[in-house]
C-alpha cells in the first residue's frame, strides 16, 4: 500500500468496524491503539467504490453461487472482477474462487 491505491466495497468499513471493536473488547488493544490504528488506515489511499444495487444483487450473488463463496466474499471478487484489480484476501477459498475466476491475487 505504500505506492497503490486500494478499492475496497463499503462492507469493508464495517468489516474493519467489527475487528477492531471486538479486539478492543477482548482486552488486546487499547482505546488509544484502536483509534491510532484507524486514524493511521484513514490516511491510506483506500477508496470506498460506489457499488450500485445490480453489482451486488447481481454479479456478487451469481459469483457467490458459481465458487460456493458468502455473499460477504463474493462482493470482494465481483469488485476486483469488475474493476479488473487484484485482489489482496488471505481467505482460502477466497484465493481458489480467485485463481478459478481469473482475478490476479496479489500474494
Amino acid at each position: 500500500m505504500a505506492s497503490d491505491r486500494a478499492v475496497v466495497p463499503i462492507l469493508w468499513l464495517y468489516e474493519v468496524m467489527s475487528v477492531v471493536t471486538k479486539t478492543q473488547r477482548m482486552g488486546s488493544i487499547s482505546a488509544a491503539a484502536a483509534d491510532e490504528f484507524l486514524n493511521d488506515l484513514s490516511l491510506l489511499e483506500i477508496s470506498i467504490d460506489e457499488l450500485s444495487q445490480t453489482a451486488v444483487f447481481q454479479g456478487a450473488r451469481r459469483l457467490a453461487i458459481a465458487y460456493g463463496l458468502t455473499g460477504y466474499d463474493a462482493v470482494y471478487l465481483e469488485l476486483a472482477q469488475r474493476l479488473q484489480l487484484p485482489l489482496a484476501t488471505l481467505d482460502d477459498e477466497l484465493r481458489k474462487a480467485a485463481q478459478l475466476a481469473g482475478v490476479r491475487l496479489l500474494f
